[in-house]
């Protein structure tokens, strides 16, 4: 990154729509997005290539939701890219950023099913033409429309196939500790959803 260099124009009778103005066209006339985009796969390359163009897009709106006045004293001093390029850095690597809690977090909760030679499980949706009722009626509503890949597969494991959690880790060769982890969550999550029936 090239050193900043400070703007060096009377601001003092700027109104807040002319410095909105300098601020929009660094980012479309002056290249500034360009190069952001060139630093989002510098700063995202191996660590979270998955999800660059939202660490750009998060950063951008942490920038613009900021008082025009910090914009402003950024844009004079010349440090736009090396300011957002930052804070795209940090936002990445930082496990307490909110484009963690945002982006990460849920990617890190998915499970790849992989056996020990590479072949991937796909599971199965639930193929029955009986008539449900109660419990049974909402857990397959929970398990159709609000469970990721990773829940359903162990709700079929556990609940529809009714296999115990340490055949389960054994047979897909998962920590025992993350899957106990993982079905305690989703228990709680699927009392509370069906506790009415």
């Amino acid at each position: 990154m090239k050193k900043p260099k400070p703007i060096t124009i009377d601001t003092s009778n700027l109104s807040d729509a002319q410095k909105r103005k300098m601020i929009d066209d660094w980012f479309q006339k002056e290249g500034g997005f360009k190069q952001l985009e060139i630093n989002s796969v510098k700063v995202c390359s191996d660590y979270a290539s998955y999800s660059r163009e939202d660490a750009l897009f998060h950063t951008i709106e942490y920038f613009l939701g900021l008082p025009l006045e910090k914009q402003f004293k950024v844009y004079c001093d010349g440090g736009m890219e090396f300011y957002i390029t930052r804070a795209m850095a940090l936002q990445v690597k930082s496990s307490s950023s909110s484009f963690y809690h945002k982006y990460r977090k849920p990617l890190l909760k998915e499970r790849e099913l992989l056996n020990d030679r590479g072949e991937e499980f796909h599971p199965d949706y639930l193929t029955d033409n009986e008539e449900l009722t109660g419990k049974m009626k909402c857990l397959r509503y929970f398990y159709d429309n609000e469970l990721n890949m990773a829940d359903r597969w162990l709700v079929k494991e556990m609940i529809f196939n009714s296999k115990k959690l340490k055949h389960i880790a054994l047979a897909y060769e998962i920590p025992e500790r993350d899957l106990t982890t993982q079905w305690t969550s989703l228990k709680a999550r699927l009392k509370r959803q069906c506790k009415s029936y």
